[in-house]
């Protein structure tokens, strides 16, 4: 198995627990050579990742009107659900599907 870099293990007596953890974002670079902003940007990355359109389309498909719900809410609610899906042009054509 071939491997990117190197990381090496985590010695509490060498480093905090902070500083290994922002070295393994920024590898191959050191969090020294990275301004304030490239920190952030990497750490928001990491913790809040981009969803995966097709999770986001697993739920758009699986969600069904529940009883009780209006029209009005399940279509909102669809088109929440839409956000991260993708969908482009065919949008409107989508939630005409499921309807």
């Amino acid at each position: 198995m071939t491997t990117i870099g190197k990381i090496d293990v985590f010695d509490e007596t060498q480093e905090s627990w902070e500083t290994y953890v922002e070295r393994d974002l920024l590898l191959p670079e050191k969090p020294a050579d990275k301004n304030f902003d490239e920190i952030v940007s990497t750490l928001q990355k990491h913790l809040n990742p981009k969803p995966l359109e097709i999770a986001e389309r697993f739920r758009f498909y699986k969600r069904n009107q529940q009883e009780g719900e209006s029209i009005l809410s399940y279509i909102a609610e669809l088109k929440k659900l839409n956000t991260h899906c993708n969908f482009g042009n065919n949008m409107e054509e989508t939630l005409h599907d499921r309807l």
